[in-house]
């Protein structure tokens, strides 16, 4: 029967349903509850709880010790929980209950439980007893404690408009009932003895020990200090206790872990969302509280702790270290606060931790949810770290099983880094030292990489095979933040490892890049080159020969991330095996005039890039060939849209590349950077950002350069960058400029420069602010740049994957409009002179072929040739 339908039943329908055996009590005690029983049907509240009062007085005092369970609180002390129980809720049977009434039943309740202290008292006098003897009190007062505590805390909503007026004795019936309580516990705990090997005894214990904490449950918003009082002697009792509920029902600890590791989040949680306020201070110091009795409990029944009650647990500590001091003050939470959180809950972390890593399943589950979704991956990330920390403390052998599986600690590393793209970019989150100083401290990124390193560096020769696996695979996982730290990592071991370790993931690397290399402008192949360039400089000297031997026959494209790289002598090595790529530029471009399709285009974008990569000089004739290619570009690009544009994108990245000429006192290298002038306004933005690039990489070249003309056009070029539109190609250049303004040695050219950036007004601010470190863009919408970095970081996981259209603007849509209408179809004697000039193109190419190689050319050939000239001129 619930205590609503207990409620609703008449005193006398409850006293005849009392069935008792009164032949071994005293007779006076008989005629004292038979005397109670008769006043409980009278109506008057007031007269039951004194006539209840003063039995249970007078029975007390006559009761034998050894009959007091079965001669006394068998009968008596039912009646008391259902009188309770009516005079809680008589207010409730009430339409309209008057303050007057309200406050009487109140009042009677805390008189009550006056009552169930004077059996606590009486029982505690004497000194040691079994449960079996004072059953009905153990069983019963948990019940009547639970119902008051339960009423007072919906008491708001059950008086409505009464409820200021009946404050008062509402909260000193809570005192009463934690002070029942208290003097409860105190029973429990020294007087009241549980025989671990008497079911009945563990059963009865795990009965008050449920009720207790749906106690807590119910405590829990309305007094810290109460609600601390109950779940530390729900610890107790479980600690105590701890052998004989492990014996009958250990789970009936264990799964109510989960209400005790609540209420700690929820405090440390409330106690940040107010950290001014004096409730601050005490929801704090409850928090560490419960957190340590939390961790005697999970000591006690270490080895008895189920999956989800695991589960929990890792959540907890995982909040615990997302709420750690780096973090709060990351957050900006006052210092005062954090310093007490610090002593009072962080620092009880690393025991805890200690505690549950001892369970058998810990590994497995804290991978588990690894796996899933996490709501604090800050914390998880930290908590992860301290794991690592722990484990690097020990030996490969007893750590090795992390790394076993489908899904291993590596994994999670990694996985982690990636949802903490936030912290990242703003970069607040310091990590303290071994000495506590968090301004010495490194950043959460930084710890990571040391982390992975330190478990890596473990991994015996025979299991190394799977670590470079799971490099492999997030470096190639096209994820910024797990592709930077496979890299940054990869790039570690190279530095400590062998030589001959270093030149075996050399050549492996240079394989898949050989794979992969036609994704040039993919994130994967962008990490991966990197990673080439970051390693080949830890080969010995004896080993970079060997490997560029094995390169010569390569595709130059393939050895690309190494052309800045690479010693004289390999260079001279390359440039041998690959001497015919500037005599090849001339056939492959008359291949494309004659027939053009995109085998041909392909080849001419290749050649291209080979030029880059052996960073081989062009000499005069080869650099007349690309400046008519940068003059055709010049005069379709204008035109050129959608996919043509596209393609003219890349031709003219991989012509910048080309574009090394011998020498630039002739007039060649001018004109062509005219070109890319007049041009710029119709290339997209990541095209001129490779000009700016361009100009950097031309350091060699400018350091000879003595044409005023070239340096007048390179000035140019560059107020061209810095008046662009978008603040990227303006940065880059900015970055441009000022390397070369540090590392090029020729006065002349940076002077001209410098003086052409002054003289334009459009370019001249940015740039002086550029060089003092003066902030220049000014953040819209955003008070902060912390705030812009926090709103960026939100939106990178949207925006990472997805495809951005061109969005024309309103002239690209009217230029286009004229075009269309002033269109007029060629005629097919316009087409034919059109064909017939492309065949005088390749003819005039052809006769430059022969006056090139016209040494070699017999006296019959020339006379023909002169034959045909004559005619032709004729």
């Amino acid at each position: 029967m619930t205590s609503q339908d207990e409620s609703t039943t008449s005193s006398a329908q409850f006293v005849d349903s009392l069935d008792f055996d009164f032949s071994i009590m005293d007779q006076d005690i008989e005629s004292h509850i038979l005397k109670l029983k008769d006043s409980l049907e009278h109506e008057d509240l007031l007269h039951k709880v004194n006539q209840f009062q003063d039995t249970l007085k007078q029975c007390l005092s006559i009761c034998p010790v050894d009959i007091l369970e079965e001669g006394l609180f068998v009968s008596i002390l039912p009646l008391g929980r259902q009188l309770f129980l009516e005079t809680l809720n008589t207010t409730n049977e009430s339409t309209v209950p008057s303050r007057d009434d309200v406050k009487a039943s109140l009042e009677s309740c805390e008189r009550l439980l006056e009552s169930w202290e004077e059996c606590l008292h009486h029982v505690e006098g004497l000194r040691r007893v079994s449960v079996s003897r004072v059953k009905s009190l153990v069983v019963l007062l948990p019940e009547v404690a639970k119902r008051a505590v339960e009423h007072c805390k919906v008491s708001q909503s059950v008086y409505g408009p009464l409820f200021t007026e009946v404050s008062k004795e509402l909260a000193a019936l809570f005192h009463k009932t934690n002070s029942t309580l208290k003097l409860f516990f105190d029973n429990l705990e020294k007087v009241i003895l549980f025989d671990a090997n008497v079911k009945s005894d563990i059963d009865i214990l795990i009965n008050v020990i449920d009720t207790i904490t749906e106690i807590a449950v119910l405590v829990h918003g309305i007094d810290l200090k109460t609600l601390a009082d109950v779940w530390t002697a729900f610890g107790k009792l479980a600690s105590i206790h701890r052998h004989g509920i492990i014996r009958v029902l250990p789970t009936c600890i264990t799964v109510h872990l989960k209400s005790l590791s609540d209420h700690i989040l929820s405090l440390l949680h409330s106690s940040l969302q107010n950290p001014d306020s004096r409730n601050g201070d005490r929801s704090i110091k409850c928090c560490s509280l419960l957190f340590k009795n939390l961790n005697k409990i999970c000591s006690a029944y270490c080895g008895y702790l189920e999956s989800d009650t695991i589960g929990i647990l890792i959540n907890l500590l995982a909040e615990i270290h997302g709420n750690s001091p780096s973090c709060l003050r990351a957050k900006g939470i006052n210092e005062k606060v954090i310093q007490l959180i610090e002593h009072s809950v962080t620092i009880g972390t690393e025991p805890f931790l200690n505690t549950i890593f001892k369970e058998a399943n810990f590994q497995q589950i804290f991978l588990k949810c690894g796996e899933e979704e996490s709501k604090n991956a800050v914390g998880y990330h930290l908590l992860t770290l301290s794991i690592v920390k722990k484990l690097i403390g020990t030996t490969y052998t007893s750590w090795y099983i992390w790394l076993q599986g489908p899904f291993t600690l590596l994994d999670l590393l990694f996985k982690n880094i990636e949802l903490l793209h936030q912290e990242l970019c703003v970069g607040q989150l310091r990590i303290q030292n071994a000495s506590g100083n968090e301004e010495a401290g490194l950043s959460i990124y930084d710890v990571t990489v040391i982390s992975v390193l330190s478990l890596i560096i473990q991994v015996p020769a025979s299991d190394f095979e799977k670590v470079e696996l799971h490099l492999l695979k997030y470096l190639l996982s096209g994820e910024f933040w797990s592709s930077l730290l496979a890299l940054d990592t990869w790039s570690l071991i190279g530095r400590i490892g062998s030589s001959e370790l270093c030149y075996e993931h050399v050549n492996y690397l240079i394989k898949i890049y050989e794979t992969l290399i036609e994704r040039e402008s993919n994130l994967e192949i962008i990490m991966l080159s990197c990673l080439i360039r970051r390693l080949y400089p830890f080969l010995s000297e004896d080993m970079k020969d060997f490997f560029v031997t094995k390169l010569t026959s390569a595709n130059p494209r393939h050895w690309m991330p190494l052309k800045d790289h690479l010693s004289l002598s390999a260079k001279s090595m390359l440039y041998i095996g690959n001497s015919s790529c500037t005599n090849d530029i001339s056939i492959i471009l008359s291949n494309l005039y004659q027939q053009p399709c995109m085998k041909n285009w392909t080849d001419l974008i290749m050649i291209l890039k080979k030029i880059e990569a052996t960073t081989q000089r062009l000499n005069e004739n080869t650099m007349r060939i690309i400046e008519n290619i940068w003059k055709c570009i010049s005069r379709t690009a204008e035109e050129c849209e959608g996919m043509q544009k596209e393609l003219i994108s890349r031709l003219i990245i991989a012509l910048l590349g080309g574009t090394r000429p011998e020498k630039i006192d002739d007039n060649i290298f001018s004109t062509i950077l005219s070109y890319v002038i007049s041009i710029y306004p119709h290339m997209e933005s990541h095209v001129r950002v490779k000009i700016s690039h361009y100009l950097k990489d031309c350091l060699d070249i400018f350091t000879d350069c003595d044409s005023m003309e070239a340096a007048n056009t390179v000035s140019n070029l560059y107020c061209c960058l810095l008046e662009d539109q978008n603040p990227w190609v303006r940065q880059e250049s900015l970055e441009s400029f000022d390397y070369l303004a540090h590392v090029c040695p020729n006065d002349t050219l940076i002077t001209n420069i410098a003086s052409a950036i002054s003289a334009n007004p459009l370019v001249r601010d940015s740039m002086r602010l550029y060089l003092s470190n003066t902030l220049y863009y000014k953040l819209e919408r955003f008070p902060s740049l912390i705030e812009y970095m926090c709103a960026l970081s939100r939106e990178y996981p949207q925006l990472k994957n997805q495809h951005v259209c061109h969005e024309r603007n309103t002239d690209e849509r009217h230029e286009k409009k004229a075009r269309v209408e002033t269109y007029v179809e060629p005629t097919d004697e316009y087409v034919d002179q059109l064909k017939l000039e492309v065949r005088v193109n390749n003819v005039c190419e052809e006769l430059k072929y022969f006056i090139c190689n016209r040494e070699s050319l017999s006296t019959v050939a020339l006379e023909k040739l002169r034959k045909f000239a004559r005619s032709i001129l004729d």
